[in-house]
């Protein structure tokens, strides 16, 4: 159910030594109510809990020790398996910490097109949920303008659903696109219109916002792109599907970028020089 705010998160302890914690043992609480009890490394050198997490939600952590405390640790992960927390980084093992949804939204394609409408019509990004994600609104776009740094959060998406894997085209001109790539294009493919925020040129970076901070990146903002090897003007970047979560440290490897000026004079998709894949 996309509509869920609710996120699995996991508890992993270690024991550098192998022969588990020896009698030491971790109890886990969610707004004061025990959710995990006694948790341990019996044997070995690892295990792995999990539980479920909603934003606001506070975790606090209590120790019992045992033998050989030195050997042990442990990481609280979020939803996309990131560290969110660790007993060594913080120098205990009784942490106290508030839920911050993972975000689960990341850049997927940015197009500069050049269309028979001229002007911005061929403009979009293109973004891909990670996993289902119940308030859209919480993320937003920037464009940041050659190299200028950021602009921050100029565009809001609408307060929808998204599913895992799901994609979703914020166009400036949903028209231009479906006499650039037939008739058919929205059939299949989920959009929303941008309206002048989708303002990017070719040599623009482009920051993606959760909660009114950067999680994500395309470029360099403080660059201007003319030039570099991110450059897209009149032409397009599509992030490698192995790559779509976000960051921001931008990789240009992580990306298809199309050679700048390719779809200029051409009337489709099809025949351009450079179709859009």
């Amino acid at each position: 159910d996309n509509n869920s705010r609710i996120q699995e998160w996991s508890l992993h302890m270690l024991d550098s030594w192998g022969d588990g914690w020896n009698g030491a043992s971790l109890d886990l609480h969610i707004n004061g109510v025990l959710v995990i009890d006694n948790a341990t490394v019996v044997t070995g050198y690892e295990e792995t809990v999990y539980f479920e997490v909603e934003e606001g939600d506070v975790i606090d952590t209590y120790w019992t020790s045992g033998s050989y405390d030195s050997e042990c640790s442990f990481g609280i992960y979020d939803a996309t398996g990131a560290l969110v927390t660790d007993s060594e980084t913080a120098g205990t093992f009784e942490l106290s910490l508030t839920v911050i949804p993972t975000p689960l939204l990341a850049l997927a394609a940015v197009l500069d097109l050049t269309v028979p409408e001229g002007g911005s019509s061929g403009k979009a990004i293109i973004v891909q949920a990670i996993d289902d994600i119940p308030d859209l609104s919480k993320y937003g776009l920037g464009v940041a303008n050659n190299g200028g740094g950021t602009d921050d959060q100029e565009f809001t998406f609408p307060q929808v659903t998204m599913s895992g894997g799901e994609i979703l085209w914020i166009v400036r001109d949903e028209a231009a696109y479906e006499n650039y790539f037939g008739s058919d294009i929205w059939s299949s493919i989920n959009w929303t219109n941008g309206t002048s925020d989708i303002s990017q040129n070719g040599d623009d970076a482009i920051e993606l916002f959760f909660y009114s901070e950067v999680i994500d990146i395309f470029g360099d903002i403080d660059t201007d792109g003319t030039g570099q090897i991110w450059e897209y003007q009149d032409a397009w970047a599509v992030r490698d599907a192995q790559y779509r979560f976000p960051t921001t440290t931008f990789n240009v490897t992580e990306w298809e970028i199309s050679e700048p000026n390719c779809s200029d004079g051409s009337t489709t998709n099809a025949d351009a020089t450079c179709p859009f894949p």
